[in-house]
């Protein structure tokens, strides 16, 4: 008798036990080693049970639920970080000065930045600034679907050097080109875009669609083609693409890193 798959004690077998029961095929449950073996008569349904319980285990890591959340902790942090700055700004109406990048002039217009401990602390403070419900929302779904990906493959503190990295990186430059009005965590996003568009082809899977960096790719030509420009929506372009190279960057160095370590020992 093979078997189909092992799950973890805690993962809700309900859904596809009752749909074994409604087509009337034979299993048997067996607990070994803080698994949960499921064993069926015949090889092929084996195959087919596995693959749709790889599906529906992908799809239960994907909820934001209190276990997911513990096993990604630096996600999930990001995530409430997020969300208190927005309440704390009301979705940037109030209390964004000393979370921007720099310090903005008005006569002349510029910005200024020092050597400090705040002004180094807000290298980093944008990427949790934003400015409406929607900027919010897109954002926090698009950081807990590749968070949590990458976050469970790779570990912690990988997850907070990527992190770390795209926001410094698409902050800066996004200072350095437009000035320091601007926040939110899409350059990061767009670095996470990156990292797991190389890690997909040359590290392993992630079951990431091919369709999602077809958008991010689209949508970020229409930042720069000022497509969002007439209907008042402004994009800060240049965090997006330094983020997305800087996640491609990364993504590659880490793969050949690792790879080189293989080869000596």
């Amino acid at each position: 008798m093979p078997r189909a798959f092992a799950a973890p004690p805690k993962l809700n077998l309900k859904p596809i036990l009752s749909q074994l029961d409604q087509e009337g095929i034979d299993y048997r449950l067996i607990e070994r080693e803080g698994l949960v073996e499921l064993w069926v008569a015949d090889a092929v349904l084996a195959q087919r049970i596995g693959d749709v319980f790889s599906e529906y285990e992908a799809a239960n890591k994907q909820r934001l639920s209190l276990d997911n959340l513990k096993q990604v902790p630096v996600t999930a942090v990001c995530i409430l970080l997020s969300l208190l700055v927005a309440l704390w700004t009301q979705l940037g109406d109030q209390y964004v000065e000393h979370l921007l990048i720099a310090d903005v002039t008005y006569f002349p217009y510029g910005w200024q930045w020092q050597l400090s401990a705040e002004y180094v602390l807000r290298l980093f403070t944008p990427t949790l600034v934003h400015f409406g419900i929607e900027h919010l929302v897109f954002n926090m779904l698009a950081l807990w679907y590749l968070g949590q990906l990458l976050e469970r493959q790779l570990g912690p503190w990988m997850m907070v050097t990527m992190i770390l990295t795209f926001a410094f990186i698409s902050n800066v430059a996004q200072l350095l080109m437009n000035g320091p009005l601007f926040g939110g965590f899409s350059g990061v996003v767009y670095g996470l875009i990156g990292f797991a568009f190389i890690f997909q082809q040359f590290g392993g899977p992630l079951g990431i669609p091919k369709g999602l960096f077809i958008f991010a790719g689209i949508w970020l030509l229409l930042g720069f083609a000022d497509a969002f420009t007439a209907i008042g929506i402004s994009m800060a372009n240049t965090a997006h693409l330094s983020g997305l190279l800087s996640g491609l960057f990364l993504s590659g160095s880490w793969i050949y890193w690792n790879r080189l370590l293989e080869k000596k020992f």
